[in-house]
């Protein structure tokens, strides 16, 4: 299985580099064509070669970077075997598989947690939601509920600067205390798997009926995923045809 994805992976990078070397001149532009702006441009002449706008480009490098990443993934597993990080990404996968879920990689990039939770609004709830406008919610419940959020913050963290960072910070990772305002603020019940421990939630209030009312979001957390630590990932659920909990990204 592994295999199979990083060979795959390889393929969609070379492939997109070889259509950008069709599509993206290396001389400066002539003939009138238009370099700045989104727009689609055409070369003039009977060959009818298209260049790929700004905006394709920006998509592609991303498209490119996601690729490499996943496949730095996958070769990292092949050597990680017996490490506390394939322990517990076997362990979760084992445990995900038992609920017919999987688990859905989300970029580590100081956004897990937000780009986890839009990303289960949209494929369970078809709510489209940006990242950092899940910040801003986050936040504004943070604020507007000083009394109850501030006490859990270390004595050396102004209350005011922390909020400000975690709003407009995009590499500011968030934790349980970001969780919490998330499902107060937008009504939401949120399960967070994990490898060796129950699962545990946030929103769930003492009314069950209102539970059983709110939209359930399911997130996994992982000590070792990342170099850096703590990471968060969308759970999602199994396709028909699927049998295990492999990572997809």
């Amino acid at each position: 299985m592994e295999a199979d994805f990083e060979k795959k992976c390889q393929e969609e990078i070379q492939q997109i580099q070889a259509q950008e070397k069709i599509n993206c001149p290396t001389g400066p532009a002539e003939n009138g064509d238009v370099e700045d702006g989104d727009e689609d441009v055409y070369n003039g002449g009977d060959t009818g070669v298209r260049k790929i706008s700004k905006a394709e480009k920006r998509r592609e490098k991303k498209r490119l970077m996601e690729l490499e990443r996943n496949r730095r993934i996958a070769e990292e597993e092949k050597q990680s075997e017996g490490r506390p990080r394939a322990i517990e990404d076997q362990l979760l996968k084992k445990k995900l598989a038992e609920k017919k879920m999987r688990i859905h990689q989300i970029a580590a990039d100081g956004n897990c947690l937000f780009s986890a939770v839009a990303h289960q609004l949209l494929t369970r709830y078809g709510e489209t939601i940006s990242v950092m406008e899940v910040r801003r919610r986050c936040v504004h419940h943070l604020r507007q509920n000083r009394e109850d959020f501030e006490p859990f913050l270390e004595e050396s963290v102004d209350f005011d600067e922390y909020c400000s960072k975690m709003e407009t910070d995009p590499s500011r990772w968030g934790g349980n205390l970001e969780l919490r305002a998330i499902s107060q603020e937008m009504e939401l019940l949120i399960t967070v798997y994990q490898a060796q421990a129950p699962p545990f939630e946030f929103g769930n209030g003492p009314d069950t009926e209102s539970n059983s009312e709110k939209r359930h979001l399911r997130l996994s957390y992982h000590h070792h995923l990342i170099w850096t630590g703590a990471h968060y990932n969308s759970v999602v659920d199994m396709r028909p045809d699927e049998t295990d909990g492999e990572s997809v990204s």
